[in-house]
């Protein structure tokens, strides 16, 4: 019964590289290299507004609306992972094609 307790060598060697490897594993997982798609240069965005619409509120000199902040913008707008339950995004009720009202 006390036999069970102990190791072999090779069985202290096995659990060790086995440590080692997941340590080095955690390790190398907590790098600061940026591993995204980078980004292409921010360009100002043309925004067209349709005729009969009113005039934008909103200062846009401070703020620039720009092609990438669009491009977010319809993103977590489709997107289900923001609503309470993780399934259900802005856009499920917000229908375009009713300019977004909700139905």
């Amino acid at each position: 019964m006390i036999k069970h307790c102990y190791q072999s060598k090779r069985e202290q060697t096995g659990s060790l590289l086995i440590f080692l490897f997941l340590l080095l594993a955690i390790l190398n997982s907590c790098s600061d290299e940026y591993e995204g798609i980078p980004i292409d240069k921010d360009e100002a965005y043309d925004l067209e507004k349709p005729s009969g619409f009113p005039q934008m509120t909103f200062d846009i000199t401070g703020n620039p609306i720009t092609v990438n902040g669009v491009a977010l913008g319809k993103k977590l707008f489709y997107e289900g992972k923001l609503s309470r339950n993780n399934t259900i995004s802005c856009g499920f009720c917000h229908i375009q094609e009713y300019a977004f009202t909700h139905h």
